[in-house]
């Protein structure tokens, strides 16, 4: 079973980016964030400031928000490397969907399709690098303890 405020989330994570340019992710992942995360962050720390500073319920509220945010900044790039692999093997999907299954050789147009195929793969970075996945996880655990937050909790 589906709610509504699911749907709507996955709509809005599963909308293309309105452009295609690689230098363009990240303003189209915090787009993303914004539309997501209501209300932001900033209307939350005005709103939090309209309260008493000592307030375990103020800690409270913020820090819940706080993590809600980088759980969802983590989720989203997550979702994001996940799509890229996706994307990444779609061709390849493609190519071993069509080859013969009974054990006939392949036709020279086959062949040198296959090979080009394994050419821009090989040429692709991988998504899952255990460098980009450590990245993801500092980024994660660096703003869980430096992101916005109110000052007198701390």
């Amino acid at each position: 079973m589906q709610s509504p405020s699911y749907n709507e989330i996955c709509s809005i994570i599963q909308a293309p980016p309105s452009v295609h340019h690689p230098s363009d992710k990240d303003s189209h992942h915090r787009y993303v964030l914004s539309l997501l995360l209501q209300p932001d962050s900033s209307s939350v720390r005005e709103a939090l400031t309209k309260f008493k500073p000592t307030s375990k319920i103020t800690c409270l509220v913020s820090t819940y928000f706080d993590h809600s945010e980088t759980t969802s900044d983590f989720c989203l790039c997550l979702l994001l490397t996940i799509l890229r692999a996706r994307d990444l093997y779609a061709s390849l999907s493609r190519l071993l969907s069509v080859l013969p299954v009974d054990g006939l050789p392949l036709s020279q147009a086959q062949c040198d399709h296959a090979y080009n195929l394994f050419l821009q793969f090989d040429r692709q970075e991988n998504p899952f690098v255990l460098s980009h996945l450590h990245q993801l996880h500092n980024s994660f655990s660096q703003s869980s303890r430096t992101s916005w937050k109110v000052p007198w909790c701390h």
